[in-house]
This record gives structure tokens, C-alpha cells and sequence, in this order.
């Protein structure tokens, strides 16, 4: 961790692949500090740990690659950052929702607790649930630790609207 800071210091990177479990810094530290760089390197876990997903998207996270990772999957992975560098070489704004940015997000499984990472596509309608928000697709059921307030201020740019207090 320590020594990846140096590194992407030193010069600029257009993405940087790191692991959860690092020495030193571990990778959920070591993105919290490239995302304060002035030109943030595009940021994909390659990890076998599912539970820090959440945390890894909260960050920004370009991808999430579980391990072992697949040809294809890691293809993907790098098509995405290849877009993601174009869009940013090409003046649009990072804060601007991205095509890269609406396709995934990470929740809990409702029943077996497990992250899962939802097609945005996917979700039939969101649900205030107390201090969550439940996501329901049409084959499982989410929870994300939110409210539906805040959700519906970040998803507005992807089409997401409230249709009522609770959904």
C-alpha cells in the first residue's frame, strides 16, 4: 500500500488495479487516498474478498473483480477503464454519471447477507425499508444501507424517480 502511494505519486496513472488485503495501507485505505489526487486514477479491485464491495463502490470504484477472474470478466474490466479514461480525456466531467458508472450496484442479499452487484436494468422499484432502502428485482430482493431520500438524490441522473413517500 505504502509503496503503490510512491509510485502513483510519482506520475499519473489512467487506472490503478489493487487488492483488498494489502500490507501496510490496505486497498479500501489506499483508494480513499488516490481519490484525493487532482487527476484520481480509475480504481478496480481484483480481490477474493465479496465484503468490501460496498466500500469499493462508495469509493468509486471502476469494477470488482472477484478472484479467480476470468479472461473475459478482466476484458471487461479493461474495456471499462479504456472508456473511462476517453470520457475524462475528453473533458467530460467525472461527476457526470457515466454509462460505467449507472451498470452496477452493490447491495446485501436480504436473506443469506451476501454483497451482490445489481444491473441498475435489473431493478423494478426501490422501497424505504426503516434505515434501508430493499431494491426488488425480479429475482431476488436487496437491501442497501441508505435512505431512500439520498438514493433518489443520486439515481435521479439514471432515470430513477419517486413516485411516493415509500417508493
Amino acid at each position: 500500500g505504502h509503496d503503490a502511494v510512491v509510485k502513483a505519486s510519482a506520475g499519473a496513472f489512467d487506472a490503478i488495479f489493487l487488492d483488498v488485503r494489502m500490507p501496510d495501507l490496505n486497498g479500501l485505505e489506499l483508494a480513499q487516498v488516490l481519490r484525493r489526487f487532482a487527476a484520481p486514477p480509475q480504481l478496480v479491485f481484483v480481490t477474493a474478498y465479496e465484503s468490501a464491495a460496498v466500500e469499493a463502490f462508495e469509493l468509486h470504484a471502476l469494477d470488482y473483480l472477484l478472484k479467480p477472474v476470468g479472461r473475459q470478466r478482466l476484458e471487461q474490466a479493461l474495456e471499462r477503464v479504456a472508456d473511462a479514461v476517453a470520457t475524462v480525456e475528453s473533458g467530460q466531467s467525472r461527476t457526470a454519471p457515466r454509462e460505467t458508472d449507472s451498470e452496477v450496484v452493490a447491495v446485501a442479499h436480504v436473506r443469506s447477507g451476501s454483497t451482490h452487484l445489481v444491473p441498475r436494468s435489473s431493478i423494478l422499484y426501490l422501497q424505504s425499508h426503516g434505515d434501508f432502502v430493499r431494491i426488488v428485482t425480479a429475482d431476488a430482493r436487496y437491501l442497501l444501507r441508505n435512505t431512500l431520500t439520498d438514493v433518489e438524490r443520486r439515481w435521479e441522473p439514471f432515470g430513477f424517480v419517486r413516485v411516493h413517500r415509500q417508493y
